[in-house]
């Protein structure tokens, strides 16, 4: 499985929403059930998930999908 997908399937799982949804300049709030409860949801599995953690600063300025990506990318996840 692709980190992409994995990611995908993190975040689908959670919001209840299709990966169709999901599109890399799409804002948070533009995606249907992501509120600031499920945004902590996401943001803990996908720490667990692919072993990083994010700092304060990082979480508040994700603002789309693609910054989630970025952000995974800059600590060392090969998004493919």
């Amino acid at each position: 499985m692709s980190n992409t997908t994995k990611l995908a399937g993190i975040i689908t799982g959670i919001l209840g929403v299709t990966e169709k949804e999901l599109r890399d300049d799409r804002k948070v709030g533009e995606i249907p059930n992501w509120d600031s409860f499920n945004n902590l949801q996401i943001i803990t599995s996908v720490e667990e998930a692919f072993g990083v953690h994010f700092t304060t600063d990082e979480i508040i300025n994700a603002a789309t999908y693609g910054d989630v990506k970025r952000l995974l990318e800059k600590h060392g996840v090969k998004m493919d």
